[in-house]
């Protein structure tokens, strides 16, 4: 299982990032056999769409990875195809890859699909989640609507509970209402071990006004991780952004907040 989130945030009332983050804790029956470094989120370089999964690993590791791939070699969307044309294509190619499963057993999962429509002023971001139900066969296709706040729009895994529990308890302190306080009430719950079938190292991409989406790297108990993959400091590790906990940007090189980025403090909790 997991604990799977996606939320906004918006600089004077005006989109600013639709973010996604997930934990890396795959489980097999119970938190005994696990495996701590499993990608669960997959961000294209070449459009503004970002897939994850909670629920059964198997099958959607597989075929997000496979739509990952197609989409960065230009081969799975038009260039000029609107979110909805993109949302389209993956869910027909979703459902034309479950078929070719012979003899599998059937386990239910949900995928979640961020995306955006225009750029800059015009960004509108979108969200959809689709869900298959072992128990009935059917699959359950939805959008979510996106407000003009930042807010949790999507909870999902084992870990919600523990999650929404952190969430209100940031939402209830000084910094209540903002993006960083539900990313670091999401870093707080899976630190928690609240949920035992969740874990590892926060895993995140987002969605900005202009351009691709990004995959970031997480700092977490003093290490750099991407996709719950332990990295060591290279030369090239700048090449992407980097956040802890507090979601403070971190330079990778001395995993102290990065020069000139925005300082964050831990509020008081009640």
């Amino acid at each position: 299982m997991t604990t799977l989130i996606a939320w906004t945030s918006h600089d004077q009332e005006r989109f600013a990032a639709l973010h996604v983050a997930s934990d890396s804790r795959i489980s097999w029956g119970s938190s005994i056999h696990r495996w701590d470094a499993g990608r669960k989120i997959f961000a294209t370089r070449s459009t503004p769409d970002i897939w994850a999964y909670s629920g059964d690993v198997l099958f959607p590791a597989l075929v997000l990875s496979q739509l990952m791939s197609a989409s960065d070699a230009g081969l799975l969307f038009d260039e000029h195809s609107t979110a909805q044309d993109r949302h389209d294509i993956t869910m027909d190619a979703l459902r034309s890859s479950f078929q070719r499963r012979h003899n599998a057993p059937d386990r239910t999962f949900t995928i979640m699909h961020a995306s955006r429509d225009g750029e800059k002023a015009g960004a509108r971001p979108r969200l959809w989640q689709t869900s298959f139900d072992h128990r009935t066969s059917r699959w359950k296709d939805e959008e979510t609507e996106i407000g003009d706040q930042p807010h949790l729009v999507a909870v999902h895994g084992s870990g919600s509970t523990s999650l929404k529990k952190e969430a209100r308890r940031w939402e209830q302190s000084n910094i209540g209402g903002t993006s960083r306080s539900i990313y670091s009430a999401f870093c707080a719950a899976i630190s928690s071990g609240a949920d035992p079938l969740s874990g590892g190292a926060p895993q995140l991409a987002s969605i900005y006004p202009q351009g691709s989406a990004v995959t970031a790297g997480a700092v977490y108990d003093d290490r750099l991780y991407l996709h719950g993959l332990p990295i060591n400091a290279m030369a090239d590790s700048g090449r992407i952004e980097w956040f802890d906990a507090l979601f403070q940007r971190i330079d990778p090189q001395t995993l102290k907040v990065r020069a000139g980025a925005a300082r964050h403090a831990k509020p008081k909790l009640s």
